[in-house]
């Protein structure tokens, strides 16, 4: 249902698999390689900007490439460095708002669900997790 409503909505696109192909590789690497993500008021025509190409564009890879909105990609990065903070402060005490502020959070609401629906966990569960097991180790 998903692929049908994209390839309905992105039926008169210019852009050829080849293009879409290197915008989705660039994409990925520069979002690792520079952690935009971090800018919790990053846009998609922000990012689209970046590439010298639009937003529509930058969507219509993101949606068929990735399977996935501008929102989610963004905030499964942002998870993925959450929890790379709170792996590396584990024996700290650090407040779990401030590690969604340094993730690129601005909204804590937005924060505990995301990480809840990446992780499973809510973001103090996960750190919890984390203290005990070094432990257990």
């Amino acid at each position: 249902m998903l692929l049908d409503s994209f390839e309905d909505k992105y039926r008169n696109s210019n852009l050829s698999d080849k293009q879409k192909l290197s915008l989705t590789i660039n994409l990925i690497e520069y979002v690792v390689g520079e952690k935009p993500f971090l800018d919790p008021n990053l846009t998609i025509k922000d990012l689209a900007q970046q590439f010298n190409t639009n937003k529509a564009y930058l969507s219509q890879v993101i949606n068929e490439n990735l399977k996935m909105n501008f929102s989610t990609f963004i905030n499964k990065y942002r998870i993925k460095e959450a929890k790379r903070i709170l792996e590396a402060n584990r024996d700290k005490k650090i407040l779990i708002e401030e590690v969604a502020r340094q993730a690129g959070f601005n909204n804590r609401m937005a924060f505990y669900n995301s990480f809840k629906r990446f992780t499973g966990m809510t973001p103090y569960e996960y750190a919890k997790a984390v203290r005990n097991s070094d432990r257990i180790s």
